[in-house]
């Protein structure tokens, strides 16, 4: 830990905040909305072009950050180190599981690609009677993309923004 003590962290939302402080650190900065334009310009307007920066994440991590940081001339290491994807199983198994929910989320653009990496008109006829929800606009567009568009999009872009507007629409419905 000594060792990364001169390290700063930028990081995009409060869950990924939590999940660094479970290792010691805090993050030096937060965009103040939890997508990553905010933290592209950001990082941009903090970073100077001797700063060199490490960008850990999935395979379907949004070109915008590069892009940005491309344009300010800010130097990067772009690691992919996870992908997301449906296992087999799963993605059979969603003809089962879907017709008894209420809601799906998404809560990123490569968890919708995920999603659909099977028969596209299939998976959207089992969307057909249920409310799909996006953690944020970006999220949204990944799944229009697919034919589909989100029924609600969360104002802010979290998890616990996801759960407020699932259960502002769940309470509007009931009455």
């Amino acid at each position: 830990m000594r060792s990364l003590g001169a390290i700063k962290f930028a990081v995009i939302g409060k869950g990924t905040e939590n999940e660094l402080v479970k290792f010691g650190f805090h993050a030096d900065y937060i965009p103040d909305r939890y997508q990553v334009t905010d933290l592209a310009n950001g990082l941009k307007n903090l970073l100077s072009k001797e700063d060199r920066l490490l960008i850990p994440r999935s395979s379907g991590g949004s070109p915008e950050l590069n892009r940005v940081l491309d344009e300010a001339g800010i130097c990067y290491d772009d690691i992919v180190l996870y992908d997301v994807a449906l296992k087999k199983k799963e993605q059979d198994g969603l003809e089962n599981v879907l017709p008894h929910l209420h809601y799906l989320t998404f809560a990123s653009a490569s968890g919708v690609d995920a999603f659909f990496q099977g028969e596209k008109e299939k998976i959207l006829g089992l969307l057909s009677s249920l409310k799909v929800v996006c953690i944020g606009d970006i999220t949204a567009k990944a799944l229009s993309r697919y034919g589909r568009e989100a029924d609600l999009i969360a104002p802010v872009y979290s998890v616990s923004g996801l759960a407020e507007i699932i259960c502002q629409d769940w309470c509007k419905e009931k009455e």
